[in-house]
């Protein structure tokens, strides 16, 4: 039988990572329990920071149940990020304010990605104009992209940012003042 490898919890990665209910977590640990860690905890390749797998992760330690791992190639911290939302949206049942939340994560990551994009169209000089032979690159539109990732409008981005920024009574209903 092989060691349980160290693995690395990442506040800020643990961080985007909803909480299960009361239920959920129960669910999980009954079938941990009765079949074992039947699904490898992912890894950040080279870093031994769990990506994926905390709610798995904690069970497994705290009944001494074997797991596996497996390791994710990630370039940046940046991608790392973009890794565990993306692998968020796509297996769990996320609100559609969760979701909003939950991209806007990404906003500095998409923003840095639209600036280094606008010098690269402007032949990598600011203020300079590229040839007409140049390749361009499309322009991105962070919110559009936010938006798309997420996989709501770009009004609900929006609404989502309104009400995290703002908190709130009134920011529950995005804005719209409440009736006296």
């Amino acid at each position: 039988m092989q060691p349980t490898p160290a693995v690395i919890i990442d506040p800020e990665f643990h961080s985007l990572i909803k909480p299960l209910a009361d239920d959920e977590l129960q669910q999980l640990e009954g079938g941990l329990v009765t079949d074992g860690c039947q699904d490898a905890l992912v890894l950040w390749k080279g870093h031994g920071i769990l990506l994926d797998g905390h709610n798995r992760l904690e069970i497994c330690q705290r009944l001494n149940i074997q797991f596996k791992t497996r390791e994710q190639e990630c370039a940046t911290r940046d991608d790392a990020i973009a890794w565990i939302i993306g692998n968020q949206f796509g297996r769990r049942n996320l609100s559609i304010y969760d979701r909003g939340k939950l991209a806007l994560r990404l906003e500095s990551i998409f923003k840095a990605r639209a600036k280094a994009n606008q010098v690269e169209r402007k032949g990598g000089q600011r203020g300079t104009t590229p040839q007409k032979s140049a390749k361009l690159s499309k322009p991105v539109e962070t919110r559009k992209e936010l938006a798309k990732v997420a996989g709501v409008s770009h009004d609900t981005i929006d609404k989502v940012k309104f009400v995290e920024e703002h908190g709130g009574p009134a920011a529950s209903h995005y804005g719209q003042s409440t009736p006296s």
